[in-house]
């Protein structure tokens, strides 16, 4: 592509401050904001970031092939610079312009909100599937470009992956993409451009403070998916759960588009009726002013009813022929969701991984856990994050300490803090020390809660979920939960 049209779409956002060295017949054959990935006649974008800012990079960049650069500043470097006032914007806009804005053609949406998304995303993606439609899924725990399934790095990647992985999807054929939209992404642009069918919103509670220094931030930065729809060319669609305090704002503040509301509050469009949960499964009844439908899944907890019911409603409201039943199988269909309450169960003991990671999330799966009366006992495996939001660590330990029945605390991903003042903090959050058992090594962790268990009890172990690796220092090592709880369960006698 020619570096001029690049040019011209930047000039009409307003973006573009200046221009230096630039011919007009200059070609580009990719766009990349990481120098060691940069290969000939590529275009490098400087991307100030948090630990390094990429205007320190063009040298590397010029070496492995770059031709042009975007900066936010004039550079000492002899390459073509297109000098603008903010790189990350400018960085949406030329990739969305040399992909030839792949999405336009595609159902897009969109996701965000604290804890959900994923499990939301994936149902939507199984549902869209089991009707006969090729989908693409954008997510934590994976990207998928129809069958073909590719590792995430980050739960919303930068904006020039994102137009290539639409691109390479739009190639696919894929009619509908479903995208988890993170709080970051959202403050830092990485979604500009885009143009949603749907935005759902399915809960908010406390995360990534250390990131947006208060929850008035973090719930800014989530009401920006939604004011995208109105500023889009053909306004999306809103759905939003209103019985959550947060969903409720967001609804009555939007305005100029189309709303549909969810949850077990009466005047919901989409009303939750009716539910029945066991270790086995969930079944309830979706009631709208259309029809009821039944729904049983196999997913397992009060917070995958919700789940379910924003997918469901998200399906019903896009431009595609879709039947009950084809949902009622669709969702049927799934087992289970991995990392997400992913259950392994033998001898009568009952063992959960999941990715609950915030308090608002632990307390959620471990009250869903408590619904099942029958069992023993619930342990409850799981530490905190290093390097992330130290706010949170007691108030995990509080929600783990008021819903389990025994405690193991042990190391999440340290990273480069002491594991030990880690699980100091969350100890803030214990009250009753008799039933806590604490051991940094994650291995161990899970070994002794097996050890420990009895018939019928239950083994939450949390906080890790899909992850296969454990960051200690700077170091990942390979860690899978379900893999060492697999492996230890067959020691037990």
């Amino acid at each position: 592509m020619q570096l001029e049209n690049i040019i011209k779409a930047l000039a009409g956002e307003n973006v573009l401050l200046d221009k230096y060295n630039i011919s007009s017949d200059l070609n580009i054959k990719g766009i990349k904001f990481d120098s060691r990935k940069v290969q000939q006649d590529d275009l490098f974008i400087c991307i100030p970031g948090y630990d390094v800012d990429g205007h320190n990079y063009t040298v590397e960049a010029e070496k492995n092939g770059a031709v042009a650069l975007i900066t936010e500043r004039k550079l000492s470097s002899k390459l073509p610079q297109i000098v603008v006032n903010d790189s990350r914007i400018a960085m949406a806009i030329a990739s969305k312009t040399f992909y030839n804005n792949p999405a336009k053609d595609i159902i897009l949406i969109g996701i965000t909100g604290t804890n959900g998304k994923s499990s939301t995303a994936i149902i939507i993606k199984e549902i869209l599937r089991y009707a006969g439609y090729k989908v693409g899924l954008i997510g934590t725990i994976s990207y998928w470009i129809d069958y073909k399934e590719i590792p995430a790095e980050r739960t919303t990647p930068e904006s020039a992956d994102i137009y290539k992985l639409l691109s390479e999807m739009k190639q696919a054929g894929c009619q509908v993409v479903v995208m988890e939209v993170s709080s970051h992404s959202l403050s830092l642009h990485r979604t500009y451009g885009l143009e949603f069918y749907e935005a759902i919103f399915t809960n908010l509670s406390r995360d990534h403070l250390d990131f947006h220094k208060n929850i008035e931030n973090y719930t800014a930065s989530k009401f920006k998916l939604f004011e995208q729809l109105n500023q889009q060319i053909k306004p999306g669609i809103a759905i939003l759960n209103i019985d959550d305090k947060t969903g409720l704002k967001f609804y009555n503040k939007l305005s100029g588009i189309r709303k549909i509301s969810f949850g077990f509050d009466k005047s919901a469009d989409y009303h939750i009726i009716n539910y029945q949960l066991s270790l086995k499964g969930t079944k309830f009844f979706l009631s709208s002013k259309e029809e009821t439908i039944e729904i049983q899944s196999s997913l397992i907890g009060k917070h995958n009813i919700y789940n379910l019911t924003c997918a469901i409603a998200g399906i019903l409201n896009i431009r595609l022929k879709i039947s009950k039943e084809q949902i009622q199988q669709g969702i049927y269909s799934i087992k289970n969701i991995k990392g997400r309450l992913e259950k392994i169960e033998k001898n009568n003991l009952h063992i959960f991984i999941d990715y609950a990671h915030t308090p608002d999330a632990l307390k959620s799966v471990l009250l869903s856990l408590r619904e099942f009366k029958d069992t023993a006992r619930i342990i409850t495996v799981f530490g905190a994050g290093g390097d992330r939001d130290k706010g949170k660590r007691q108030l995990m330990g509080e929600a783990v300490d008021k819903l389990s029945d025994f405690v193991i605390i042990t190391s999440d991903n340290p990273r480069t803090e002491n594991p030990s003042d880690i699980i100091k903090d969350i100890l803030m959050g214990i009250h009753n020390k008799e039933k806590i058992i604490i051991e940094q090594d994650r291995r161990l962790a899970i070994k002794k809660a097996i050890e420990i268990s009895d018939k019928n009890d239950i083994i939450l172990i949390a906080g890790k979920g899909h992850e296969n690796y454990q960051i200690i220092g700077k170091n990942k090592i390979h860690f899978d939960d379900k893999e060492i709880a697999e492996e230890l369960l067959l020691l037990k006698k």
